[in-house]
């Protein structure tokens, strides 16, 4: 019950390849507090292509997002999510922007990923506050304001398993219920939101949601197919 790959087109080719040489140059031109990252949704899961910078330890050849893997598959058309905060593996928070490579005819083909460490000036803030007193230069303060809510709390791994684990742990923590005391109803509804994040285009997602719900593997495809009938009105 795999979905389908993003079939890449001759033009999205192109725009790929094109992308794909600009990564060292735009990557060099900026602060080395930043990384620029192109992944090939072609290519899916393991989509990176290109990557400049060091900030979340990947490589090319490393797997999508969490948030990227939800594009992929539930396509809302989006042109770019700008200016939201992530936090890279050892825990600085990063200010991200998301660009999506589109063919001539709107087909997803890919997205090009910008990733700054803010943390140094999280640590110029805190040192301002605290130098000067109350209410003096909070108007200069407040363009250094980098509490931005993260809309889709992005995770950056270079592991398909460490993706498939934290995919998993999400989903299942939201029912704040043990999996021995889960009730059908809870397990579809697990179900349901990997479904939504693109978590079956993962290698053997099946067999990974089915152990982690301790039931059978057919029992996983029983409950798809109740989801897709609920899509599909029937």
């Amino acid at each position: 019950m795999d979905y389908p790959q993003v079939k890449k087109t001759l033009d999205g080719e192109r725009l790929m390849s094109m992308f794909e040489r600009m990564v060292d140059p735009l990557g060099a031109a900026l602060p080395s507090s930043c990384e620029i990252v192109l992944h090939d949704f072609s290519k899916l899961p393991s989509s990176i292509v290109a990557i400049h910078g060091t900030l979340t330890g990947r490589k090319p050849g490393d797997p999508i997002t969490d948030l990227l893997l939800r594009q992929a598959v539930n396509d809302d058309q989006a042109d770019s999510i700008v200016g939201y905060t992530t936090h890279a593996p050892d825990g600085r928070r990063l200010w991200s922007s998301t660009f999506f490579v589109r063919d001539s005819t709107g087909q997803l083909q890919g997205a090009l990923c910008v990733n700054v460490d803010v943390s140094q000036w999280e640590a110029i803030e805190r040192i301002a506050r605290a130098i000067l007193p109350p209410g003096v230069g909070e108007p200069l303060l407040e363009g250094l304001d980098l509490g931005h809510t993260d809309p889709a709390r992005e995770q950056f791994v270079s592991d398909l398993n460490e993706l498939s684990e934290r995919m998993l742990a999400s989903c299942i923590e939201q029912q704040n219920t043990p999996v021995s005391s889960l009730k059908k109803h809870q397990k579809v509804e697990i179900v349901r939101n990997l479904r939504e994040r693109g978590f079956f285009m993962l290698k053997e997602a099946t067999d990974l949601v089915a152990d982690a719900l301790k039931v059978s593997k057919f029992t996983i495809y029983n409950y798809l197919n109740e989801i897709e009938s609920e899509a599909g009105g029937s």
